[in-house]
C-alpha cells in the first residue's frame, strides 16, 4: 500500500511517501469492533499480525496510564 504525503494543511500532495511498505492488520475479538492497525512492520503470517496487535495494545495501555496520571 502506498500512502500520499500530506502537507501541513492536511491536503494530500502528488508525491508518494518513501518506498516503504505498509501493512494493514485487522484483529477481531468476540463481540467487539475490529481493531485496525496500519504498520510498517513486516506482516507475512498470522503470528506476525498477532505480534503487531500485542505491541500496539501494550503501547495503548501506557498512553492511557500517562493520560490518567495527568
Amino acid at each position: 500500500m502506498h500512502l500520499p504525503e500530506y502537507t501541513s494543511g492536511g491536503r494530500s500532495s502528488k508525491k508518494k511517501l518513501c518506498a516503504r511498505r505498509y501493512f494493514l492488520v485487522v484483529a477481531r475479538s468476540m463481540g467487539q469492533k475490529p481493531l485496525v492497525i496500519l504498520t510498517t512492520e513486516d506482516v507475512q503470517r498470522m503470528e506476525d499480525a498477532g505480534r503487531v496487535a500485542d505491541i500496539c495494545l501494550d503501547r495503548w495501555v501506557i498512553e492511557e496510564a500517562n493520560r490518567f496520571t495527568k
